[in-house]
């Protein structure tokens, strides 16, 4: 009886750590699948910066003018403000929720986005194809099982930093030539 104590006690804990891995690797998955899900928006949708300055209602301050010959420049933005939409609407709306729909828990601070004029395309294209890298960061996944064996309460697990990139060629956003 001891032993099957002791081994049924081993057997269970790792069952409950198959599951709790599973768990956070779930949590992973959908913080890759947000960034890739963020990028097409930013770059289809509702776009956060007005890459070639023919956009109404884009953000105003954007320094960024991929006209021609303008390779290899970019900006960064931080989604604090409301340029990126709200995870406070019902539902989300703009990039935010466009991200919200694979990782609920996700807010404006772990977003940041950088458009780019970069070099990709053919060498007599007239524009910089526009490149979008969404990325997410600071995003947890609390951890149940220490907490089941008496553990300190309110472990979480850090989800490494994610980007993704999209072009836009890829999307066919830029009219062909």
């Amino acid at each position: 009886m001891v032993e099957a104590a002791i081994v049924m006690s081993l057997f269970l804990a790792l069952v409950f750590a198959i599951i709790e891995f599973a768990f956070a690797l779930l949590k992973y998955e959908q913080a890759v699948e947000s960034t890739r899900a963020g990028a097409r928006f930013a770059m289809v949708s509702d776009p956060v910066c007005d890459l070639f300055g023919d956009l109404a209602g884009s953000v105003a301050d954007c320094p960024l003018n991929c006209t021609a010959g303008a390779t290899n420049d970019y900006v960064s933005i931080n989604c604090n403000g409301a340029a990126c939409g709200s995870t406070d609407a019902d539902p989300p709306t703009g990039l935010l929720g466009a991200m919200a729909r694979m990782i609920p828990e996700i807010a404006p601070e772990n977003v940041n986005l950088i458009y780019a004029c970069s070099g990709a395309g053919f060498e007599q294209r007239p524009t910089p194809v526009p490149s979008i890298t969404v990325s997410i960061e600071d995003i947890s996944h609390p951890l149940i099982l220490p907490t089941l064996f008496g553990f300190e309460a309110g472990v979480a697990w850090d989800i490494p930093s994610f980007s993704s990139t999209r072009l836009g060629e890829d999307l066919e956003t830029v009219p062909p030539l």
